[in-house]
């Protein structure tokens, strides 16, 4: 899916996904090391979606803990 701006994918394809000369193509999950400034050319619903577009993660993510339930 398209972008819906240069810099944001719409709440139903968060992940950000970039193709670049070095790296090849990647995504971005939110929380992830520079999600926030990375520009998407594709937008994903699913990192499976993403990594069978043939991307990979761009870096490791620095997500939110899961919560434990008592």
């Amino acid at each position: 899916m398209a972008a819906e701006t240069p810099w944001a994918c719409p709440p139903t394809h968060p992940i950000k996904g970039y193709v670049t000369e070095e790296s090849g193509r990647v995504y971005y999950v939110p929380g992830s090391r520079f999600y926030e400034e990375a520009s998407p050319e594709r937008c994903y619903a699913s990192e499976a979606e993403a990594r069978r577009d043939g991307s990979r993660p761009a870096d490791i993510a620095r997500r939110a803990p899961a919560e434990t339930l008592y």
